[in-house]
């Protein structure tokens, strides 16, 4: 089968709908919707409601399709961790409705480890090398107001 085009969608979990912004993005690359649509929703079942998850979706023509679902970014999860509703407004700056949590560098080692083997993000680097991966994570959450406590 010959790869037509490449399509990214972020849907929330349990929401696909022939509504914005699935249904005429999917409709321009002749995608059939409602099957899209019951297959997403069956898949992401066992998910929590409203969580914004990421789409790679592969059209070989002739309504054939696959696609990928994909985690969210590894701030939403801090977020929903720590309950805090939005990180900063300005990156690295702190307000007074961030928080110093004390998430240590043995913390973080742990994420990266889980973060390296089931999220597609950081394997398609090429190597999954662990330094590196802290270093991204490590910023990441710098700049959405978690601070790492030596």
């Amino acid at each position: 089968m010959k790869l037509l085009s490449l399509v990214r969608l972020k849907i929330f979990s349990k929401e696909a709908s022939s509504k914005e912004p699935v249904g005429p993005t999917l409709g321009q690359f002749g995608i059939p919707i409602m099957d899209f649509c019951k297959k997403f929703n069956s898949i992401t079942d066992k998910f929590l409601s409203r969580v914004p998850l990421r789409v790679v979706l592969f059209n070989y023509g002739g309504q054939k399709y696959d696609f990928i679902i994909r985690f969210p970014d590894f701030q939403f999860f801090l977020k929903l961790i720590f309950g805090v509703s939005e990180g900063c407004k300005k990156p690295k700056k702190l307000n007074r409705s961030n928080y110093i949590l004390p998430i240590t560098r043995y913390i973080l080692f742990e994420l990266v480890n889980y973060v390296c083997l089931h999220d597609f993000q950081f394997s398609s680097y090429g190597s999954l090398n662990k330094t590196r991966n802290c270093i991204k994570l490590r910023d990441s959450m710098y700049s959405g107001g978690f601070f790492l406590i030596n």
